[in-house]
């Protein structure tokens, strides 16, 4: 029972290590992905930026199930002796039982600390909710009317979301453009556009402030773009397209949009609209090169991490 419990802590921890090593390895390259991901049309790109954050916890799984099945990647494994033991073998780990204990007391505190923040959150979040749906009417387009002086629409909750609109934005917008307004609210609620940010910033807590801010800028504004695009549909011309990025721009959660702001998210718009389709060979080739760029990562950890996770194990 000791040595189960002694192995486990031990993976435990190495799953751990490979988690935030890969981590910080895919956050170092994001530069260089933004250049293959500026390729692609928003919704593609939107959808690979939430997929690279989650990469790097599945490799760590498919790393550390491989070193665990050592005739797999005995050809990738870097060659190397445990005594008279010099062929395929599982990780050796020279942990006493109290190490053991101690590792697996670390990584139940850490476990135990993540899922108390993420509690907190979600109690905090439902109250919120809770809250928010006494102060408010439903009304007959699917959407919940609040009374405040403030012009603003907005959608909470993770899995399970809502569309708020205050009655003042209500009784100065016209058809047309409440229309536009709640069919940019609605493409969040419906791609649960809440519940894809918090895993992004979940993910990539641990990145370096800059990379961090800069890929959580470009998922946000990626997502406000998608969402822009279903509110032009109602809108009926691309003519309409700027009073169409100010007004969402001034009610949806951005009131304090600077004109620059506006500019920008319309510029992106343009863009899109006179987006020709890409190629189906510059596609395949943007989508080879990340696959491999992950293949090239995932062959240097199996070769490397056995004998370098081995010899911490060793010296701490």
């Amino acid at each position: 029972m000791t040595s189960s419990l002694t192995q486990f802590a031990n993976l435990a921890v190495t799953w751990l290590l490979l988690s935030v090593s890969l981590t910080w390895l895919f956050a170092a390259l994001y530069p260089f992905t933004c250049h293959l991901l500026n390729k692609l049309n928003v919704y593609q790109r939107n959808a690979l930026q939430l997929i690279y954050v989650v990469t790097p916890i599945i490799s760590a799984s498919l790393v550390l199930l491989l070193l665990q099945s050592p005739n797999l990647p005995s050809t990738l494994v870097a060659s190397h002796c445990h005594g008279e033991l010099c062929g395929p073998h599982n990780l050796h780990f020279d942990t006493t039982p109290i190490e053991g204990a101690f590792l697996l007391g670390l990584f139940l505190v850490l476990v135990v600390a993540a899922l108390f923040i993420l509690g907190r959150q979600l109690f905090i979040s439902r109250h919120y909710v809770a809250a928010l749906k006494q102060l408010s009417s439903e009304q007959a387009a699917n959407y919940r009317l609040v009374k405040a002086d403030a012009m603003s629409a907005w959608c909470i909750g993770y899995w399970q979301t809502q569309v708020y609109v205050t009655d003042k934005l209500v009784n100065k917008l016209n058809e047309r453009q409440l229309a536009c307004v709640l069919a940019h609210e609605f493409c969040h609620a419906s791609r649960r556009d809440n519940l894809r940010k918090w895993l992004l910033f979940c993910l990539t807590t641990i990145w370096p402030h800059k990379l961090k801010q800069q890929i959580r800028t470009h998922y946000s504004n990626d997502s406000e773009i998608i969402c822009d695009l279903a509110a032009l549909k109602i809108a009926g011309s691309p003519e309409k397209l700027t009073a169409i990025t100010q007004l969402i721009g001034q009610h949806c959660q951005q009131q304090n949009a600077t004109q620059q702001a506006n500019a920008k998210r319309q510029q992106a718009l343009t863009q899109q609209l006179t987006l020709q389709p890409l190629h189906f060979l510059s596609l395949l080739t943007a989508n080879t090169a990340m696959l491999c760029i992950w293949l090239g990562i995932m062959f240097l950890y199996v070769y490397l991490s056995h004998p370098f996770i081995e010899w911490l194990a060793q010296i701490l």
